[in-house]
């Protein structure tokens, strides 16, 4: 199953950016369902900010998730991250692209 959303956010596209990109790591300060977040490993190619983020879930079934970022394109404001850990059995996958 894929499941698609889009938003629109009244921001400048950098602004936005700084938020998701850079501040990979700090989900957790804009997320209601994440009650804290922090970065795991050290940053990658084109300047990311760390290799993945583990992420405290205020959500029932749910603990601490890790994430790794698979994609880091800062030029075109993109990313891309997956769980590697904590996701319920019935999940096999979980992916998720921000551009």
């Amino acid at each position: 199953m894929k499941v698609s959303t889009r938003i629109v956010i009244e921001a400048p596209a950098d602004d936005v950016w700084a938020v998701i990109g850079p501040g990979f790591a700090h989900v957790g300060d804009w997320v209601a369902a994440i009650d804290d977040s922090e970065a795991v490993g050290a940053g990658g190619a084109d300047g990311a900010p760390c290799s993945g983020r583990t992420c405290r879930v205020a959500s029932p079934g749910f603990d601490h998730i890790t994430e790794r970022l698979t994609d880091y394109e800062p030029a075109s404001r993109r990313l891309s991250y997956g769980v590697a850990h904590g996701m319920p059995r019935f999940v096999v996958d979980a992916r998720n692209t921000w551009e």
